[in-house]
């Protein structure tokens, strides 16, 4: 008779442990055990080699490419949060009071609207 194929897989490593199996009508017993030292083994290897590398200008440009518009960000906010601070329409919450509804502040902008944590809270 014919042996049935079989496809060892380096994903063994899920579940260690012998086990049976049947196999169009065959018992079979898995090597899982063995699989799973080799997949480990290469899996490690494969860790190993990625971490010896190298880095290279376009590292080095996409760090900076990413970085940039976070400061540049950092930057304008802190402007229109001093400016709202310093604010002598608004007193820094960046809201005025008209017509018994709480605005926006034309002066500032009111970038960060705030009165107060009750406020908050109840708002």
């Amino acid at each position: 008779g014919s042996k049935p194929l079989q496809i060892n897989s380096t994903a063994g490593f899920v579940s260690p442990g012998r086990r049976r199996r049947r196999s169009h009508g065959l018992m079979m017993r898995s090597n899982r055990g063995l699989r799973t030292t080799s997949a480990l083994s290469e899996l490690a290897d494969t860790v190993a080699e990625t971490g010896k590398s190298e880095i290279t200008w376009q590292i080095i440009v996409g760090t900076i490419a990413g970085i940039i518009p976070f400061v540049v960000a950092g930057v304008e906010f802190s402007k229109r949060i001093i400016a709202q601070k310093r604010c002598e329409e608004c007193g820094g919450t960046g809201l005025v009071f008209r017509d018994k509804k709480y605005f926006r502040c034309p002066e500032c902008g009111g970038f960060l609207p705030w009165q107060s944590w009750r406020r908050f809270f109840t708002g």
